[in-house]
């Protein structure tokens, strides 16, 4: 095996050819993250497509929680009157007068009507009486 010699015109041309190999490989790459490049760019213009429809679902979002703002005060309202309606029972069932008490008040009446009925009898035929014994009196007198 005989040693080549080295020169430098052959060094540069060993060289230039890995260079050449270099660039061939990082031209190659080039294209590659090229073409990554455009997927990237198809990926951003979905991902503002997306981006998009998130908004606006974002502001379906903000309406919904307005309406649920405005349910939760109707229904924070209704809680109060419902709340306000039970005092309200509550307060005339422990006033009211029950069928029982009625009843029994109608029946006291009823007996008080028949005694002041009864009296009122009582006074007509005692002034009645009183009426026939003047008239027997008077007639005992004039005789």
């Amino acid at each position: 095996m005989t040693k080549e010699k080295i020169t430098l015109e052959k060094l540069a041309a060993k060289m230039d050819k890995r260079f050449d190999k270099v660039d061939e490989r990082l031209a190659a790459h080039d294209r590659r993250f090229d073409l990554i490049d455009k997927k990237f760019d198809e990926h951003d213009k979905r991902f503002d497509e997306h981006d998009k429809r998130f908004d606006e679902h974002d502001k379906r979002f903000d309406e919904h929680d307005k309406r649920f703002d405005i349910i939760d005060i109707r229904i924070d309202k209704l809680v109060r009157a419902v709340f306000d309606l039970s005092d309200e029972t509550r307060n005339i069932k422990e006033n009211m007068a029950t069928k029982d008490d009625i009843n029994r008040i109608t029946n006291i009446l009823d007996q008080q009507t028949k005694i002041l009925k009864d009296l009122d009898r009582e006074r007509i035929f005692g002034t009645q009486w009183l009426k026939r014994l003047d008239k027997d009196v008077e007639e005992l007198k004039s005789k």
